[in-house]
């Protein structure tokens, strides 16, 4: 009777195993499943691109084909770019920060010189962007400046770095995302600018 009651006990234990274990599998495979659609969301999610519209300042550059070169790759047009990608800003005291949050790269069509900021020349860049997808904004501003409020004590700022700045400084968050909407002249030497914002 013993050996019969473990006979039946081991049995039915031998059936529980099994079917922890099947469950143990399609809890690992649902768990795979999972984190392999959250790999190819983040993969699309980086391989977004968009055509912009840019203002830069940059310093005078040699003429022709060189000259152009030189304000693509060598001159402030990366930078004057980022302001278009979601990017994470702060203020520390009175001094802003600003960064782009993840993979950026870029292609330019072509620029052309539509102005001065001093010594320095103003230019207008089409380019396509490559970056993060702008979150929905919380608050969407516009701000509007002239072009001689550019040039400062510690140099010239982008013309889309600074109407970020002024963005953040209207909206009284301390820290959160921005990103450029649009960027754009606005009669004689005069910027306005539709800049994104998020609090978190």
């Amino acid at each position: 009777m013993f050996n019969g009651w473990r006979r039946a006990f081991w049995a039915a234990s031998g059936g529980i195993m099994r079917k922890f274990s099947a469950f143990l599998l399609l809890s690992a495979a649902l768990a795979f499943a999972g984190l392999a659609a959250e790999s190819a969301f983040a993969e699309g999610v980086l391989a977004e691109t968009r055509r912009v519209s840019c203002l830069l300042v940059s310093d005078a550059a040699p003429s022709g084909s060189a000259g152009a070169l030189y304000l693509e790759r060598m001159g402030n047009l990366p930078e004057a770019l980022k302001a278009f990608a979601p990017g994470r800003f702060s203020f520390e005291g009175k001094v802003f920060r600003f960064s782009v949050e993840g993979e950026f790269g870029y292609s330019s069509e072509g620029l052309r010189r539509v102005g001065s900021v001093g010594v320095m020349g103003l230019y207008e860049a089409q380019a396509t962007i490559r970056a993060l997808p702008a979150p929905k904004p919380e608050k969407t501003l516009r701000v509007t400046f002239r072009l001689e409020s550019l040039s400062g004590a510690g140099g010239v700022a982008q013309p889309g770095l600074r109407a970020i700045e002024l963005a953040a400084r209207k909206s009284g968050l301390r820290s959160g995302r921005a990103w450029l909407v649009s960027l754009a002249r606005k009669g004689e030497g005069e910027i306005v600018a539709l800049v994104g914002l998020v609090s978190k």
